[in-house]
């Protein structure tokens, strides 16, 4: 096992980005993934020696996460940063965050070039919507506290921009993200989840996955979401990819449960009807891995092109 601080800062050749560096503790496991804490999460780190020598993280809440060091690889501090940028299309300001060696925007996208109302939907036409908005005025639409909190949701088709589903990793798929950003694959989240802490086998499974509670670190903005095992993990936000519970625009209408649930769009089609997403829910602490019809509403998460 070997102990080691990383000090070289992470860089993403993208104009108009300003970097802000944090670090955290990672601790790679031998039989893979990865138990990562922001350094600012962490009171203290021990080493308990006898029959089962492990690690002992204590976290500033007064959460201790053991872990035997038979089963530890490495373990080393590394940069964790958050940049700005700016969607040259609408002067929209974005956060982005690094988890693991990717480069995730840390917030819904809100590009909306034209809005329809919720009972309004197909399968192959481009549909963008704001939730509970059941109008066509953009402006209005912009106006909402549902677009300023979760941004917009797109259809399938909307979020592709026509482009064919791509399982490849990256997806190669710029679809409605702005210029160099790309709508992820599903391999390319699994690749999150599993630098998350998630085994080959959880990250390949349906239904809520993780047990490190992956859904709540990927959470964010306490406030919006209602209280339940989410916002009570003490790892709740600790990833800064700020997951907001913008709901759904369902089949017909809008979904019930704003406050609730998250859910995005991959770039990876499940056959002519349907294509897979993620999502979260207040009740759970993990990460749900679906796929569902195109016509539904969902937000939009990107992954910067490197």
């Amino acid at each position: 096992m070997n102990f080691r601080s990383t000090t070289t800062s992470a860089a993403i050749a993208l104009a108009g980005i300003v970097a802000v560096a944090q670090h955290e503790h990672r601790v790679h496991l031998l039989g893979g993934g990865v138990v990562a804490h922001p350094t600012t999460t962490i009171d203290s780190i021990s080493f308990e020696q006898g029959m089962s020598p492990a690690m002992h993280i204590r976290l500033m809440d007064g959460t201790v996460e053991s872990l035997e060091l038979s089963t530890i690889d490495t373990a080393h501090i590394a940069p964790l940063a958050t940049w700005t940028f700016e969607d040259a299309r609408d002067g929209n300001t974005y956060t982005a965050v690094m988890i693991g060696d990717q480069c995730w925007m840390a917030g819904n996208l809100r590009y909306l070039p034209i809005v329809h109302p919720g009972n309004a939907g197909s399968t192959t036409g481009w549909y963008y919507y704001v939730h509970g908005y059941m109008g066509t005025d953009v402006n209005a639409a912009m106006g909402t506290a549902e677009y300023q909190n979760y941004g917009v949701l797109y259809n399938w088709p909307a979020a592709m921009q026509g482009a064919a589903g791509s399982a490849a990793d990256p997806s190669g798929v710029q679809g409605v993200c702005p210029d160099g950003w790309h709508l992820p694959s599903d391999e390319e989240v699994k690749r999150m989840e599993r630098f998350l802490g998630m085994s080959s086998s959880q990250a390949d499974a349906l239904g809520y996955r993780g047990t490190q509670g992956q859904g709540s670190r990927l959470a964010g903005s306490v406030p919006l979401w209602s209280p339940d095992a989410l916002t009570a993990h003490p790892l709740f936000g600790a990833t800064g990819f700020d997951a907001r519970p913008g709901s759904v625009r369902s089949l017909g209408a809008f979904g019930t449960t704003l406050g609730e649930q998250f859910v995005m769009w991959t770039a990876t089609d499940q056959g002519t009807p349907e294509a897979w997403y993620r999502g979260l829910n207040y009740t759970q602490t993990g990460v749900l891995r679906s796929e569902i019809e195109r016509e539904y509403g969902m937000s939009v998460r990107c992954v910067c092109d490197q």
